[in-house]
């Protein structure tokens, strides 16, 4: 009787043995190939692979944000338009569709319409805030360290940033009331708030009509804020305040506000 069950149980030993590679290569077969996929490159983030993620971006104002949080490289397609279309490199279209991550601001017309042309996955997708205030900057960066494991070289770089806004807010406490006022580019706005400025006025996005001219002309200011790249505060310009062109875009952030901190009067 004793060895009947010992064959039993060999029997039935064996038997497992059998099919258990047959279990495992179904169970493997259910999970997909965009999971399989996903798990590797969070992985890779994440800091258990040393491999660098192939990422793009749509302006450089979205990859400077994007590279201070991660240290990793960012393609920036070169659009030029032809005939009122965006037209794209063959070598841009080719790394923006075997790019792992794709990053835009979700405005950029150019951008839409090469992801919906090249069917980039929308799970590959991800929006970027480009205004250059602490808050803002913050919850980029925290996001993109949390996802890619970075966050020792984002909470670093984040510190340098803390420490040149309040070095600015200082310096334009010191200016009187009349000094703080500024009409200002919409670009900027954001970053004119952010350091004290008080906004009597914001330019654009559309060139300003002769009405809006006159009226915000016959404002009280003594600094216009421009863009040095799409310049639209011209028809305000006047003897009596100081006319100022910031950047928008830098390969690096802190490089661009200590620029335009400088540029301000308020950063050595």
């Amino acid at each position: 009787m004793s060895h009947t069950r010992t064959y039993i149980k060999s029997g039935l030993l064996f038997l497992f043995l059998l099919f258990l590679p047959i279990l495992l290569f179904a169970e493997g077969e259910a999970e997909s190939a965009d999971d399989i996929s996903s798990s590797t490159i969070y992985a890779a983030y994440a800091g258990q692979k040393s491999i660098i993620p192939s990422l793009f971006a749509s302006t450089e104002e979205v990859a400077a944000i994007v590279t201070f949080a991660t240290d990793y490289p960012v393609t920036v397609p070169s659009v030029t338009v032809k005939e009122g279309a965006p037209s794209f490199t063959p070598d841009d279209i080719s790394a923006a569709k075997e790019a792992d991550m794709v990053f835009w601001e979700g405005s950029e017309n150019f951008m839409a319409q090469l992801v919906t042309a090249e069917g980039i996955q929308e799970k590959n997708i991800r929006t970027i805030q480009t205004e250059l205030t602490p808050l803002s900057l913050k919850e980029n960066v925290d996001r993109l360290a949390a996802f890619f494991g970075t966050q020792d070289i984002a909470s670093e770089r984040m510190d340098t940033i803390e420490i040149l806004f309040d070095q600015m807010r200082s310096a334009v406490s010191e200016l009187s009331k009349d000094e703080r006022t500024v009409i200002v580019h919409y670009s900027h706005q954001a970053f004119a708030e952010a350091i004290g400025f008080t906004v009597a006025a914001v330019i654009g996005p559309a060139a300003p009509p002769e009405e809006e001219i006159e009226s915000i002309s016959s404002l009280e200011f003594s600094l216009i804020i421009d863009d040095a790249h799409a310049p639209l505060t011209l028809p305000f310009v006047n003897d009596s305040s100081r006319y100022v062109k910031l950047e928008s875009f830098h390969d690096s952030l802190i490089t661009l506000i200590t620029g335009n901190g400088a540029l301000l009067g308020i950063l050595d």
